[in-house]
């Protein structure tokens, strides 16, 4: 049985890391066989160059089951997808509320400074001398 997910049903473990790991060795493999290439290249003797077609031939089939490789990885994560999605993420209403909490806030910092702007407006008045009355 595969993991539990974060929604608390098994789901099939994916991806297939074995897959992966093929690839990596085929791979590493692979540019083992490049580089006796190059050797057999810089050589240049008959012997060199014939089993470079030989090299050739296996970095060609390696590089196809390289392919075939990602290809089932590919088909198997459309699969899992397929049987397992998402679960659905309400970013659009967060967005909405995080949006009118920030407005509210706003809103409230605008009328703490209007009754501080009141005030100062109050005081300086208070403090403004007046001509007397005629």
């Amino acid at each position: 049985m595969g993991a539990p997910t974060n929604t608390g049903r098994d789901a099939i473990a994916f991806p297939d890391f074995r897959l992966f790991d093929s690839a990596q060795d085929i791979l590493d493999h692979n540019k083992r066989i490049i580089k006796e290439i190059k050797s057999n290249h810089e050589i240049q003797t008959p012997e060199a160059l014939a089993r470079n077609c030989c090299l050739i031939k296996e970095l060609n089939t390696n590089v196809a089951a390289v392919m075939q490789a990602y290809q089932s990885i590919g088909d198997g994560f459309a699969q899992y997808m397929s049987q397992n999605p998402p679960p659905p993420h309400d970013t659009a209403q967060q967005g909405v509320q995080m949006f009118a909490a920030a407005q509210q806030q706003q809103q409230q910092q605008q009328q703490a400074g209007d009754i501080d702007n009141n005030t100062s407006a109050i005081g300086a008045a208070a403090a403004m001398p007046q001509a007397p009355p005629t």
